[in-house]
């Protein structure tokens, strides 16, 4: 039996539907392309899933739309630019060399741009985004598990390990085996959001699904967790 099946809709385009024995229940993501996939639990048909999709056909036309304006207003990185992170800033700068630059100093870090460097085309925006993205790892490695051990003794919630790395469509995620992996974007946003995606994770060790139990457990040690979700969700990863 195939593990993959892909469907063309006319009002929501492509859908990408992939069997996962580890699911639990069915579930629709939509990246920050608008790529629109769908996880299907084993005991569950394919037939089943797209009557699933159907249903939900409303909400993934709003999301999709969300993400294309989203896209459309990107912030274009330019000399000037300033962009927060968790402790200090990355600073975009006027150079005087023939390379891009960039370096820490302090809590801040200094992005300097070459002489001449185009920051209208295409290719240097994406060059810049990958600086940053470096950047944003480098961060996250010094200073989001520090972050996790605080929450985890808290709360009483032990993990294996954890790693950092640049993910596309998830802040963070918890294996079976409970080693946790975090987004380096994370790093890019509010204090208290981190808190919730960390805390999240760290949840997923005693329940391994969104189920009633999970929601109910989280929002026990986090009251306010739906509100800061909602929040999460208007902020892009870089």
């Amino acid at each position: 039996m195939k593990n993959e099946k892909i469907v063309k809709y006319s009002d929501i385009g492509q859908v990408l539907y992939r069997k996962n024995p580890r699911a639990r229940n069915l579930s629709i993501r939509i990246s920050g392309k608008g790529e629109v996939r769908v996880t299907v639990p084993r005991f569950c048909t394919f037939h089943s899933a797209e009557s699933f999709v159907l249903k939900k056909r409303d909400w993934i036309k709003k999301k999709a739309l969300s993400i294309e304006r989203r896209n459309s207003e990107k912030r274009v990185w330019r000399e000037g630019s300033v962009l927060q992170i968790l402790y200090g800033s990355i600073v975009i700068e006027k150079g005087e060399g023939k390379n891009l630059d960039a370096r820490k100093n302090d809590e801040d870090w200094h992005i300097s741009l070459p002489i001449g460097f185009d920051t209208h085309s295409e290719e240097s925006q994406y060059y810049l985004s990958q600086v940053i993205a470096d950047i944003g790892l480098m961060e996250a490695k010094l200073h989001l598990p520090k972050i996790l051990d605080s929450i985890s003794t808290n709360f009483s919630l032990p993990y294996r390990k954890v790693s950092m790395r640049k993910m596309k469509s998830r802040w963070g995620s918890c294996s079976p085996e409970n080693n946790i992996s975090l987004n380096s974007a994370l790093i890019f946003l509010p204090y208290n959001l981190i808190e919730y995606v960390l805390l999240h994770e760290l949840v997923h060790t005693v329940h391994k699904n969104h189920g009633r139990n999970f929601w109910a457990m989280l929002e026990s040690m986090m009251p306010d967790a739906i509100v800061k979700r909602k929040e999460l969700n208007k902020h892009e990863m870089m």
